[in-house]
């Protein structure tokens, strides 16, 4: 219960902290982040998953699909937080959170939904 209580406070926050007119003030970040988060990322985890398994370390099905997974999550709330408590750029944190999570839930879940089934 507490988790659904701090997930739903945390994007409460995050909305607060965005200002849509302001989102297109970090577009060049945006394909440069959406690069490394959605192909460097997930590709570095094939990259180690394959290293594993030239050592004999031969992973299991599940572990290899939570691995890649958890390579092409989106930026997570605690960025935002952090930001926030440090005093950094706020609104551009929010926005690339934003950002990521509209990517991951408009491309890339139907993408790994494709993959894995």
């Amino acid at each position: 219960m507490f988790v659904y209580i701090a997930s739903g406070l945390s994007f409460f926050a995050i909305g607060l902290r965005v200002n849509l007119s302001r989102l297109k003030n970090y577009i060049n970040l945006y394909f440069l982040l959406a690069a490394v988060k959605f192909i460097l990322t997930p590709a570095a985890a094939l990259l180690i998953i394959w290293l594993l398994a030239l050592t004999g370390q031969n992973l299991t099905g599940p572990v290899k699909k939570v691995i890649i997974v958890l390579s092409v999550t989106p930026s997570a709330v605690l960025m935002v937080t952090m930001s926030n408590v440090f005093d950094l750029d706020g609104p551009l944190a929010s926005a690339l959170w934003l950002i990521t999570m509209a990517i991951f839930a408009a491309i890339v879940v139907p993408v790994l939904f494709f993959v894995f089934s």
